[in-house]
């Protein structure tokens, strides 16, 4: 079974380090035996200073589930709307086509309503 512990160490300068090890892996009571890494490398980042002002408080709007049903009744007729219209306008234009393809056999002389 895979164990691992977790450390908080001061390092030297005040720096906070975390090291994690596990059990048999050159560590004793769960700390890392061994020279630790040079020393720490300065940037130009400095820490900033809290300034102590306070954020707005957190407003949780409230759930209204009528509104959520409602919405979501809507969505579902607009939905079922546009698939209609998308249907008829699919048959109209079968129709138109047909249509116009009967007509066309008619003006060549040919009867296509002798092939049913």
């Amino acid at each position: 079974m895979f164990r691992a512990s977790i450390a908080l160490v001061v390092a030297e300068g005040g720096d906070i380090m975390v090291q994690a090890t596990t059990p048999g892996n050159g560590s004793q009571g769960n700390f890392r035996v061994g020279a630790s890494h040079e020393a720490s490398t300065r940037t130009g980042a400095t820490p900033v200073s809290g300034s102590g002002g306070k954020l707005p408080p957190i407003v949780w709007t409230h759930t209204d589930l009528g509104k959520i049903m409602r919405q979501d009744l809507v969505g579902l007729g607009q939905a079922v709307v546009v698939a209609l219209l998308g249907m008829a306008v699919f048959i109209a234009a079968g129709m138109g086509i047909a249509f116009v393809v009967a007509t066309i056999l008619n003006a060549v002389g040919l009867d296509p309503s002798s092939s049913y």
